[in-house]
């Protein structure tokens, strides 16, 4: 009897490889050596674009920075104010913050007041 491992055994060694064969070679357009320069020309033409626009509709590409001074208290204090008011001094320091904690700090004396309510809890 034919063991059948021998068989496969014969079949695998009658296997003999191809040789790869040669790659084609591509034609080489103008295109192909010009596409990166024209995507870079695209690029620069709507950076250009871009930026050049808000000039031509009569408004300036860097408008001025708004400025707004505000006399509450809560805006004006600050770290850098606190900072400046502490190294002034003692005094000036206790002014600033008695001046900003109404604004800052929470009324536990209203009625309505989240801490009001957890106190009675």
């Amino acid at each position: 009897m034919d063991d059948p491992r021998d068989d496969l055994e014969v079949y695998v060694r009658q296997f003999r490889p191809r040789a790869p064969r040669a790659l084609r070679e591509l034609a080489q357009s103008p295109f192909r050596r010009l596409r990166p320069w024209l995507i870079a020309a695209a690029v620069l033409i709507a950076a250009a674009t871009y930026t050049a626009w808000p000039l031509r509709r009569g408004e300036r590409a860097v408008t001025e920075p708004v400025v707004t001074t505000s006399q509450d208290p809560a805006l004006q204090a600050t770290v850098g104010r606190l900072s400046r008011a502490a190294h002034a001094g003692a005094d000036v320091l206790d002014a600033a913050l008695s001046n900003a904690s109404p604004a800052l700090l929470l009324r536990v004396d209203r009625p309505e007041s989240v801490l009001s309510g957890l106190a009675k809890e």
